[in-house]
């Protein structure tokens, strides 16, 4: 998970892909690594190779897409086998047809929220902070969960 839908916590993926990479240098058979940006798809810049990861997954609807659709990233060479049969779409990966207004709605909408990230987040930081300091001024014994300042979502 690249952040915590909970507690705001993001990861260290590019740190945790290259152990991974070390790992790998060492094996005969290589451990892929996938990471579910559901929640920082929109919302973080993703760069997949910048990240160093083989798989990632993101969901429209959190960032304002169509519910009920999503994408997988997929790097090249990364060896993946179908869990469904009946069809040969996708390279014999999926059965069934496509719903490409979704699709085209995901892009879009991802399209839209990627050109808006810096000052979605410059406003959300302000609110979590407004929040946090009303938060602590009323009750100054809290406790708050997450790691520290500068990885927090």
């Amino acid at each position: 998970m690249h952040a915590n839908n909970e507690v705001g916590s993001i990861q260290p993926i590019e740190e945790i892909a290259a152990e991974l990479k070390k790992i790998n240098g060492k094996r005969k058979n290589k451990i892929y690594f996938h990471t579910d940006a559901v929640q920082t798809a929109g919302k973080l810049y993703l760069d997949v190779k910048k990240l160093g990861i083989d798989l990632l997954a993101i969901s429209a609807h959190k960032f304002n897409g169509p519910k009920g659709v999503g994408a997988l990233y997929i790097k090249n060479g990364t060896n993946i086998s179908p869990i469904t049969f009946g069809g040969h779409h996708e390279s014999g990966l999926r059965p069934g047809t496509e719903n490409i207004p979704y699709i085209f709605g995901l892009a879009k909408a991802l399209e839209i929220s990627n050109a808006k990230i810096k000052e979605h987040n410059k406003r959300v930081f302000a609110l979590r902070e407004k929040l946090k300091e009303g938060i602590l001024n009323a009750v100054p014994e809290v406790i708050i969960n997450g790691s520290g300042q500068q990885s927090r979502f």
